[in-house]
């Protein structure tokens, strides 16, 4: 039985070898990096990913494309309001990550008050982050509302894919709310499972009669979290096959969330011959993630820094002590110890010492929380925060496709302040 046994691991790990084209010697350990990147791989063979223009989606059904401070030049800055929550998660197959923690809630909530106190222009929010009830008394009440030309990026917690589409028709019940799901719904590269991860695109727009509406635009996570076990995503998230971009005239933002930058409709040369061209990129990235700086995980943020093309690339993790636990107590325990919230921001021609700003803005920014590093050979900025729990809203100078940046009253980042999370 013993020499059975060993003949068919020989047997598998010479079709391993073979299968991931990894020049491995029976005996002899692989990096699990290079595994795990190599079966994401496999994992999306043969699936195509669709490219969808958020302004040809508005024009089908005969709405305006909103004016996004974020995605126009002039004036040459935005803000952007980002969270950074801690709580503690209980997942498992056919429900994924839950957090039934009601706090979260109201720090939610209340970010989303302060991003319309504060004239946030892009709210960013973690993976898993925004509830459903949270994301239904938006729809109910106006007030909640973004205001005009103010867009949300709001990923939300995970639900069973009956529930997804019911909270979708339910939605649509009411007449002055507009859901953006017609390319969802009838999504060919879909891979249906037990659950779905999704974030909501939030924003104000109005139809050629001049009605306001607000507008749900929902993206698919599009490839699963490193889940070697099969115990959650590996195993039981729905996958979706669309990717959706806000176009402005030189600029183009899209969302990715978490492992989508796994897929391999994700690579740069793909991106930027389907999705931004000539244009320049703004990357929102939010996660659930313990190793945000793993290698093959960073591979699209490399690929910008090593371009001569602009662009700015923002990450939104959860803070330190975020605990991952399986709901039926077993192993596969999981807790975040490093956030890696960041900007990155490539600039295309500038010299090496406009990289930072001054020394002053660093200063000034750093009293508020806010690390400033620069990758001088990649004529990248960094301006990261720790890892404990935060909210921040930073005022972000629009990256430019050339030149130097145009704002020059302003540092290319500044941190207007660090708000407390948790609700008093």
């Amino acid at each position: 039985v013993l020499s059975l046994r060993k003949s068919i691991e020989l047997c598998l790990s010479f079709c391993l070898a073979i299968w991931y084209n990894i020049p491995a010697i029976v005996g002899i350990s692989v990096p699990e990096t290079e595994i795990y990147y190599q079966a994401s791989r496999r994992y999306t063979l043969g699936t195509e990913l669709e490219y969808i223009s958020v302004t040809e989606l508005l024009e089908e059904r005969k709405l305006r494309m909103p004016n996004f401070q974020c995605i126009n030049n002039d004036p040459a800055t935005f803000r952007i309001l980002r969270m950074q929550p801690r709580a503690n998660f209980q997942y498992d197959v056919r429900n994924g990550p839950r957090c039934n923690d009601r706090s979260l809630i109201e720090e939610c909530r209340s970010a989303l008050h302060l991003a319309k106190k504060e004239c946030s222009d892009l709210v960013l929010f973690p993976e898993y982050c925004m509830p459903y009830s949270l994301l239904q008394e938006i729809l109910s009440d106006a007030k909640e509302w973004p205001d005009n030309n103010k867009l949300w990026c709001l990923p939300c917690q995970a639900i069973s894919n009956n529930d997804f589409f019911t909270f979708l028709e339910k939605a649509k019940c009411n007449e002055e709310v507009v859901v953006l799901d017609q390319k969802c719904i009838s999504d060919q590269n879909m891979q249906n499972n037990f659950f779905i991860n999704a974030l909501f695109y939030c924003f104000i727009t109005t139809d050629f009669q001049n009605q306001k509406k607000l507008v749900l635009l929902p993206q698919m996570k599009l490839h699963p979290m490193r889940d070697v076990a099969y115990l959650c995503e590996g195993e039981g998230l729905t996958t979706g096959g669309i990717l959706y971009y806000f176009s402005g005239e030189s600029i183009c933002l899209f969302s990715l969330i978490c492992a989508d930058v796994y897929h391999d409709g994700v690579s740069w040369d793909t991106l930027h011959s389907r999705v931004f061209q000539n244009k320049t990129p703004i990357i929102l990235h939010p996660q659930l993630n313990s190793n945000p700086r793993e290698h093959a995980f960073s591979r699209l943020r490399r690929e910008l820094m090593d371009r001569n093309q602009a662009g700015l690339y923002i990450t939104s993790n959860w803070a330190a002590g975020t605990c991952l636990q399986p709901a039926n107590g077993g192993e596969g325990t999981l807790q975040i110890d490093l956030s890696w919230s960041c900007i990155y921001r490539k600039y295309g021609l500038i010299g090496v010492d406009e990289l930072c700003g001054k020394k002053e803005e660093r200063e000034g920014n750093l009293k508020k929380g806010v690390c400033t590093g620069m990758i001088s050979r990649c004529r990248t900025s960094v301006w990261f925060t720790d890892s404990q729990e935060s909210l921040y809203i930073f005022r972000v100078e629009a990256p430019q496709t050339s030149g130097y940046p145009v704002a020059n009253q302003y540092q290319a980042c500044k941190a207007n302040g660090r708000y407390v999370v948790k609700t008093i």
